[in-house]
């Protein structure tokens, strides 16, 4: 079964077009439906949470993405930090 999970991408650009970006491991989704209900019923809590983690940042977007996308997106995202240290 595929699981879909909610990420957080912020507005700050710092170090060669990087942005924070904030995973939620907890909770999962079983489609993309329910991500955009949970972010819908909750955007208050999502939102005070982010100003939590990132203080001096803002919320850029939110994006509901499948499994194999997010699992994608971090490895290329780990090539691109290797490259550049």
């Amino acid at each position: 079964m595929t699981m879909w999970f909610l990420v957080a991408i912020m507005s700050l650009v710092y170090d060669g077009d990087q942005k924070d970006v904030y995973i939620w491991s907890e909770p999962t989704f079983a489609n993309e439906v329910e991500c955009v209900d949970f972010v819908q019923n909750n955007n208050y809590h999502i939102y005070d949470h982010l100003v939590a983690e990132f203080p001096r940042d803002q919320l850029d977007r939110l994006l509901c993405v499948e499994q194999e996308r997010l699992k994608e997106f971090l490895e290329d995202s780990q090539a691109e930090q290797g490259d550049s240290i």
